[in-house]
């Protein structure tokens, strides 16, 4: 289900709603519990209070052809004034070794208006991870752990309507703490994390002739924020796609790249861990 399918579905009868619940709904996944065990968290907020007491609210899970319904409770008690409220759900039981493969998304609902919804989050990936990178509210790069085969420390997954996230491989202990709030490790796996990005829009528009005009596309969240932070240089997606776009598709990404560099000032960086490194101070200090 797409993005712009949920929010002309979601668009209520009566035309009253208080829109996406995205920043206040978050599931977690329990770890060493089988079967496997999910924690919702939900924090209230002036759209949840403008809510009746008595609406339904639901979590709707789905893979594939498999569509489970959890009813949470009331509005009054899951939404209970600013903090949060944590509800367990047994994805293992419902879905099996698939549960990592689930979406879901929360509804809100009334049964005198039906047809209405007064609330609701995106259809999400379970395993979407944590938010890494925001631009304009919206996550646009997102960070999780799992099992990774080999020696395969990390790597880009590019899940269907859901921001592409960072996979840290989970027997690396601290290393998706440290990508967050290490300068050495971030200053260093940045660009590359970039770049593998930049190359993915740039085969989605090779595949497809177009990478959207609209704001639901993550492609068009991560040009938009690449234009706003690092270089005012347009994607090159003028012409006929040959020889000479991907020249100049190649040096749009080396471009885009470099400011990146000088925005996160790594030479700067690199040389002060190396000099504190160099005099015994660590580069914790």
């Amino acid at each position: 289900m797409s993005t712009a399918y949920t929010e002309s579905q979601y668009a209520n009868l009566y035309g009253r709603s208080e829109g996406l619940l995205n920043e206040e709904v978050t599931i977690e996944i329990i770890n060493n519990t089988s079967p496997q065990k999910v924690r919702v968290i939900c924090n209230g907020s002036s759209k949840t209070s403008n809510i009746p007491n008595d609406a339904n609210v639901s979590i709707y899970m789905r893979h594939n052809l498999r569509l489970k319904k959890v009813d949470l409770g009331i509005n009054s008690d899951v939404f209970k004034d600013s903090k949060h409220q944590s509800k367990f759900i047994d994805v293992g039981s419902l879905f099996g070794v698939r549960w990592k493969k689930i979406k879901w998304e929360l509804k809100i609902t009334t049964s005198d208006e039906p047809g209405r919804c007064w609330a609701w989050t995106k259809n999400t990936p379970l395993l979407s991870g944590k938010s890494l990178i925001k631009h304009n509210g919206e996550s646009i790069l997102k960070l999780r752990t799992d099992e990774l085969p080999d020696e395969i420390a990390w790597e880009i997954d590019f899940p269907d309507e859901d921001a592409p996230t960072i996979v840290v491989n989970s027997e690396i202990n601290n290393f998706a703490s440290l990508i967050k709030t290490d300068s050495l490790v971030s200053s260093s796996l940045l660009p590359e994390i970039i770049s593998n990005i930049l190359d993915q829009i740039i085969s989605n528009y090779a595949e497809m002739g177009s990478i959207g005009n609209n704001s639901y596309t993550w492609e068009e969240n991560w040009l938009n924020f690449i234009k706003n932070k690092f270089t005012d240089t347009n994607f090159p997606s003028s012409g006929e796609f040959g020889s000479e776009m991907v020249i100049d598709l190649m040096n749009w990404k080396r471009n885009v790249v470099k400011h990146m560099k000088n925005y996160i000032n790594q030479k700067t960086k690199l040389i002060q861990i190396i000099s504190n490194t160099e005099t015994g101070e660590g580069y914790y200090e």
